[in-house]
Parts: C-alpha cells; structure tokens; sequence
C-alpha cells in the first residue's frame, strides 16, 4: 500500500463526512477544514506503527550477498557502509561447493561484522532487519510501504486510535484493540511457517 492509501483507508475508518473519497481527492482534502487537521497527524501515526510492527518483529527480512573472491582467515565487513537500509543483523548464510550453513558463526568489532575461515567461491548472504521507514508531511503519498499489504493494511487502525486519543478516546480505544487483536494474529500465523535449514551438512570451508 501507499502512503496515500493508508491516509484514505484511515480517513474512512473515522467516517469523516461520510467515506466517497479516494487518493485522486487527496490533495483536495490537505485543503478541507474537515480533513487537514487529521490528515497532518497521520504522517506521525504510520511511522509508530511501523515501529509497532518492528517492536513485534513482523517487519519481513531482508538479505544482502556477497561472493568471496579470495580466502579470508578473516573478513570484516561493515553493513552500515553497504546496505542503506541495514538496521539490525540477524544471521549470516555460507554457501559454497557441496557445503551450507544457514548460521555461519559471526561476532562483532565495533560496526563490523567479523567472520572467519571463508573460501573463495563462498556465497556469503547477511540476513538482515531493515530500517523503519520515516513518513514525515512532506513524504510522497505516493510511496509504497515496503511491507506486505495484508501487514499493511492494519496500519489504519493503528492511525485511527493514534489520531482520535484526544478528541475520540472510545472510538481510538476500539480501534487500538482491532488493530492489537489482527497485528497478533498475523503474528500467529508468521510464527506458524516451517523454520528454515538450521544445521550444516558439510564442513570444510
């Protein structure tokens, strides 16, 4: 989903004037006395809901390879420097000839990643938590959010109680307790998918 869309959807969950509007009428609506308040909260509103994703660990993982082009006894590698988005490594993946570790042994040496014993022709892949996007007022509505659309389209619910806690705490409790309840089962059903390889079938790096 866009930024546009969430910023209708939520618009419609709070039947603002009733719901026949849409993201070809959005930049009317920055304009509307009815509207522009709410719709300059709701930036804010995304963005802690995609920390609230984060904090629950539902933001999908990302992966970054690298193929090795020489031995390492040791490789150090700094993610912040080639990944933009990197935030947070989760585990790193070994592959190489008849060999692959889905949890290569890595430590840390200030920002970067140290691992040791590679090969040449090893596929090293860093799987990775990205960073949270910022939606800021002047954020395009036309940007995708780069999570999956049935994560993303709770996001309203979340707006909608963050944007009525003062004037409509009921309504922004009720909407809280929607967007909780279906951000658990979502939940529920990502920690239901088979975990992946975990062990080494061949040594010998």
């Amino acid at each position: 989903m866009t930024v546009g869309e969430i910023k209708i959807e939520s618009l419609k969950l709070m039947e603002i004037n009733g719901t026949d509007i849409s993201t070809e009428t959005l930049e009317d609506l920055y304009s509307n006395e009815n509207y522009k308040e709410y719709l300059s909260r709701m930036p804010g509103a995304i963005t802690r809901a995609l920390h609230r994703f984060k904090t629950v660990g539902v933001i999908p993982e990302k992966s970054y390879s690298e193929t090795m082009e020489e031995n390492k006894s040791i490789a150090r590698v700094d993610l912040s420097e080639k990944i933009e988005d990197f935030s947070k490594l989760n585990r790193v993946v070994v592959e190489g000839r008849n060999t692959y570790c889905a949890n290569y042994p890595y430590t840390f040496e200030g920002k970067n990643v140290v691992l040791f014993n590679l090969r040449i022709g090893n596929t090293v892949t860093f799987i990775y938590e990205p960073k949270v996007p910022i939606v800021l007022t002047t954020t395009d509505d036309a940007m995708e959010i780069p999570i999956p659309d049935d994560l993303s389209s709770i996001i309203p619910y979340f707006v909608k109680a963050d944007v009525f806690e003062q004037d409509e705490p009921k309504l922004a409790t009720q909407a809280r307790n929607i967007f909780e309840l279906m951000l658990a089962e979502y939940k529920k059903q990502e920690d239901n998918v088979p975990v992946s390889i975990d062990s080494v079938y061949k040594q010998g790096w």
